[in-house]
Formats: structure tokens, C-alpha cells, sequence
């Protein structure tokens, strides 16, 4: 729930096609009209009884006597189960960086994905260590406010432009009342997505894709050294592409500096640079991503002869299709390992 979280995929795609929306406001839907897409497709659900909201499961252990998974809830509770599908994402267990002294630092200090919003960011001098999706969504939105900006970059990332806009009342109407109209409109975003993998995969088919990166960043940035700076020094497709169109103007606000010198320690009063410069900071946000292999770390799963699945993943996680591990009958993901997609909307997936 930081500043400016949305969507970075279409919303007529970035939605199940079993519940179907109308009425997006915009192409790329902020955070609290998704939340409220979900809540309303979950509503009817829980009154049904089938969404059971406030149980985290702790433990499944397979019982290989009664051929089923026997289930451990928080609140104490205990179900069975012949199969059991965990749909437990990827991308919400923060990834905290190592650097020495980071607990040494005196001021305010959060992560994106946990950020705290009884801190004032009004006239503050602030840090921002990382620059992957989640940072190109608030940078520019806390920039403006700020006494000081600085973004730690350790890599820099291909960007490409967001062309967002909102639907008229008109249109919206429009795919209410003509259902093939919103279809349409789905089925093209999907293609000109999936377009995109060629263009990420083989260097010469996908060089319409790097031209238009390489001419997002030129229109964007006019200062030749800057610009060299946010060039990165490996194909586009190597590392998730990103999407936006403020991030690059944001970077250039006069209270705004790009530090791209290598971080040697965070101080009490700031991040001390491999240079020597001491950067001083009131508050530190730490944009630096998510660990995948920690969905585990609070869920312990036994399979077949009591055998550990984070044991099991431990160095290599693996499944079948990206779904089923070897040793765990009856057990799928929804997003397993090698499911992530780069380049198109993984509920078409699901």
C-alpha cells in the first residue's frame, strides 16, 4: 500500500475472465479500485462458505494411511484434505538487503512493501535503495513533497512507456452492454503482450522492443550523462522490463539526485558511499524486492515418509509442469517454480 501502487497490466486483462468488470476507471487501475475489485468477488464467495477468511495454515503433513493432507491452522483448527492447492504467491515476503550498519541507521527505516504511513515524508531528506517496479511507482509520487531525494542504484533497469488514460462513462457502458466489445478488447491486449516474448527472447526479432526503450529513455532524458547512466549494459528481457512514464522526469526534479556509487555501510545519520561521501539521510525506504523461496518460511509442509518441502527446495526448487513436487501426492501451486511470466498477465495463466 505504498504511494502510487497500481497495476502494470492492463486492467480488462489483469482481471478473471470468470468475473468479468465494466467499469474500470483506467487502463492501469490504482491499488484501492483492485482491492475493491477483489473484496466484491470475495464477498459472495465467504457468504457461501467458500472462502474462510483469518485461517493461516502452519502445517500440512501428509497422512499416506488415510491417503490425505491433514491440515494445521493458526486458530487451532484442523482439517483433511485428498488435495490441496496452495495459491500462495510469490511476491509479498520482503527482501531485506545486506548491509552493514543498517540497524545502526537513526531515522525512520521501512520497506516498500511494508510501508509505514505514520511517517511524514514533508521536508525530509530521504533514501531510496533499489529501483524495480515497486520504485518507479512511488518515486515519483514522493518526490515532489521531499527536502531531498536520493535514489541508491545499484543497476539500472529498461523502461517502457506507460500510456495510461481513463475510460469514459461512454465506454464503459459500452463494454457493459456489449460483452464481445470488452472480449475484444481483452484478446488484443493479450496478443500485443504475448508479441512481446519474441522481442525478449531472440535479439534480433525483439529489436522493435529495445528501439522503443532506447527511445523512452531519449525523449525522457535529455542530459547525455544521465542518460548513459539509466542505460543498461544487458538486453532487454534479461531482467523485468518495467513500466512507467513519470519515473525518468521524477529523477530529474532539482531535489532529486541519482547515486549510482556503490554503497559501503548505512551510518547512524546516513549511507556512507564506497567514495567516501557521506549521504545524509532522515529517512531510508528500502525498494529492494521480495524473496520467492520465503513463502515456506512459515509454513512447514511433510510429503511422502515425512520428507521436508523447504528441505527439498532448499537449493533447487523444483515441480512438475511448475506445479506438482516429486514426493508430495496430491499437492499443486498455482504459481510454482519457472511459472512467472515477464511479459503478459499470469491470471491468463491461472
Amino acid at each position: 500500500d505504498y504511494p502510487g501502487a497500481a497495476c502494470d497490466v492492463p486492467s480488462h486483462l489483469y482481471s478473471l475472465s470468470s468475473a468479468p468488470r465494466a467499469d474500470w476507471s483506467r487502463l492501469f487501475p490504482r491499488q484501492p479500485e483492485l482491492r475493491g475489485h477483489l473484496e466484491a468477488i470475495a464477498a459472495p464467495l465467504q457468504q457461501a462458505g467458500r472462502i474462510h477468511f483469518g485461517h493461516r495454515l502452519v502445517r500440512a503433513r501428509w497422512d499416506a494411511d488415510q491417503a490425505c493432507w491433514s491440515l494445521d491452522f493458526d486458530n487451532g483448527q484442523q482439517w483433511r484434505a485428498r488435495q490441496l492447492v496452495l495459491a500462495l504467491g510469490g511476491l509479498h515476503v520482503p527482501a531485506y538487503p545486506a548491509l552493514p550498519g543498517l540497524s545502526d541507521f537513526a531515522g525512520a527505516c521501512f520497506h516498500s512493501a511494508r510501508w509505514d504511513h505514520s511517517v511524514s515524508l514533508a521536508g525530509q531528506r530521504v533514501g531510496v535503495i533499489g529501483n524495480g517496479a515497486s520504485a518507479v511507482q512511488f518515486v515519483p509520487q514522493i518526490a515532489p513533497e521531499v527536502a531531498r531525494l536520493s535514489v541508491f542504484q545499484r543497476t539500472p533497469n529498461w523502461l517502457l512507456p506507460r500510456t495510461d488514460f481513463a475510460f469514459s462513462p461512454f465506454w464503459q457502458r459500452a463494454f457493459a452492454r456489449l460483452p464481445w466489445l470488452r472480449l475484444t478488447l481483452r484478446g488484443g491486449i493479450f496478443c500485443l503482450l504475448e508479441s512481446l516474448l519474441g522481442g525478449l527472447t531472440h535479439r534480433r526479432r525483439g529489436w522493435w522492443v529495445n528501439a522503443l526503450a532506447r527511445r523512452h529513455l531519449r525523449r525522457q532524458v535529455a542530459d547525455p550523462a544521465l542518460r548513459a547512466r539509466l542505460t543498461p549494459d544487458y538486453p532487454i528481457g534479461c531482467k523485468r522490463v518495467l513500466i512507467s512514464s513519470d519515473y525518468y522526469p521524477a529523477l530529474q526534479l532539482p531535489q532529486v539526485t541519482l547515486e549510482d556509487t556503490p554503497i559501503a555501510r548505512v551510518e547512524a545519520t546516513g549511507m556512507r558511499l564506497a567514495d567516501g561521501r557521506l549521504v545524509k539521510l532522515d529517512v531510508l525506504i528500502l525498494a529492494t524486492g521480495f524473496n520467492p523461496l520465503d513463502v515456506l518460511a512459515d509454513l512447514q509442509i511433510e510429503g511422502r515418509d515425512g520428507r521436508s518441502l523447504s528441505a527439498d527446495w532448499a537449493t533447487r526448487p523444483q515441480a512438475h509442469l511448475g506445479m506438482s513436487p516429486h514426493g508430495y501426492p496430491n499437492l499443486h501451486f498455482l504459481l510454482g517454480p519457472n511459472t512467472a511470466l515477464g511479459h503478459n498477465s499470469v491470471l491468463y495463466m491461472i
